[in-house]
């Protein structure tokens, strides 16, 4: 059972003042770091080319499995219309121009654009992999078939979007006529953002790399729809303001203010992926500021990782024993710890020093034994998968780590 010092239990109360602020911080961090609107533009560039073969995927899917052809092309006209504003009549022409043509929907065809569509989910998971800081090396044909799973998953998630929205809207009409003080509007709206935010959870859910916890997901998923309905709600004042792009664009301005349009959505979406990573690595993240010389042992952060993985260890209390295979690492927020090993005192440890991560690196037991030797040790217990994750993801603390090995063998 772990007891926490008084003072433990009286700090943690403040992380609730400076915890959001420091994910918020971290968030951002993690987008500078990671090159999210770099990665934003990427996205743009495939997603403007794989467009169409997307559009005559979903029009196919939906007007042979769902509804008829003409609410089907309505349905991808709203779609175009929230993608492309500026450039979707031309697209949806075009659209149904080749679906006219019944030899694009052979085997053939529907393969080819399946193909055509890869690219763009391909610079996704690439994106995806680089936010969650996994790596994945399949081989080319493995990559494309995943690839074109995920083509029919992301259609699959529009069919149910298309579904959901036409039982909503009977929903809020039936409302309407039926019950006089509700506002079928405010209905409508509040059903639509639901189901923008349920789409969103169900996308992250299966396409992000790692698993992550709903509650996660769905606040990652609230900051997305949120920053899409500013941008609905500010573009009519962006297109008021674009008259004089045509000076400059001529005959491209209506591609290059549907490439802006675009480029925020994505990024938009990658800024609620990044939030979603950073709670998944939250407590990784707090971790890591204890590898930071410049925190006080006062930080109520270091106190809440102690209320959440600390202990504290009498005079003489083993910590662990010669021969552990716990692999966590070990930090002396308050009182010393010796290191022996057989029955011989090799290191003496105080506050703000760490142990323990030569057998975690190493993956081999300890080779000593850790005994406090102050009246009360505190020490906060690191788990080596956090301890990985925060490797993987903070080259800075990995050199610390090397550093300290190399000075350790020079002692030695």
């Amino acid at each position: 059972m772990i007891k926490l010092h008084p003072l433990f239990k009286n700090l943690y109360q403040k992380k609730d003042e400076s915890l959001p602020v420091f994910m918020m911080k971290e968030t951002l961090a993690g987008c500078k770091r990671h090159n999210v609107f770099g990665l934003t533009a990427s996205l743009s560039f495939f997603s403007l080319f794989a467009l169409i073969p997307m559009i005559l995927l979903i029009f196919f899917f939906l007007s042979h499995w769902l509804v008829n052809s003409e609410f089907a092309l309505g349905k991808l006209a709203l779609l175009t219309s929230n993608l492309l504003p500026q450039i979707s009549k031309k697209i949806m022409l075009e659209v149904f121009k080749i679906s006219s043509h019944t030899k694009a929907w052979g085997i053939l065809g529907t393969f080819i654009l399946l193909w055509a569509a890869t690219p763009l989910t391909s610079s996704l998971r690439a994106s995806l992999l680089i936010i969650s800081a996994t790596e994945e090396n399949p081989s080319f044909l493995k990559s494309k078939i995943r690839d074109i799973v995920a083509i029919i998953g992301i259609l699959f998630l529009f069919f149910l979007f298309t579904l959901s929205g036409m039982i909503m809207q009977k929903t809020a009409v039936f409302f309407s006529e039926y019950l006089s003080f509700v506002n079928s509007q405010m209905i409508y709206f509040m059903s639509s953002f639901s189901l923008v935010v349920l789409s969103l959870s169900l996308f992250n859910r299966f396409f992000f790399p790692i698993k992550v916890d709903v509650k996660h997901i769905i606040l990652g998923s609230l900051l997305t729809a949120f920053f899409w309905l500013l941008l609905r709600s500010t573009f009519d004042i962006f297109l008021s303001l674009s008259h004089s792009y045509g000076t400059f664009f001529g005959g491209m301005r209506n591609l290059f203010i549907s490439l802006i349009w675009l480029y925020l959505n994505i990024a938009s979406y990658l800024i609620g992926v990044e939030l979603m990573a950073t709670l998944h690595k939250k407590d990784m993240l707090l971790l890591k500021k204890l590898f930071d010389d410049s925190i006080p042992l006062s930080s109520s952060f270091i106190h809440y990782l102690a209320s959440r993985y600390g202990k504290i260890y009498k005079q003489n209390a083993m910590i662990f024993e010669q021969g552990n295979r716990e692999h966590n690492v070990y930090f002396i927020v308050q009182g010393s710890v010796n290191l022996i090993q057989d029955g011989r005192v090799i290191r003496s440890l105080k506050a703000h020093e760490y142990f323990g991560e030569m057998a975690v690196l190493n993956e081999t037991p300890t080779i000593a034994s850790a005994m406090s030797t102050s009246n009360e040790s505190e020490i906060i217990a690191i788990p080596k998968v956090h301890l990985e994750m925060m490797l993987a993801d903070e080259p800075k603390v990995a050199m610390k780590f090397l550093r300290k090995m190399s000075l350790r063998l020079q002692q030695r």
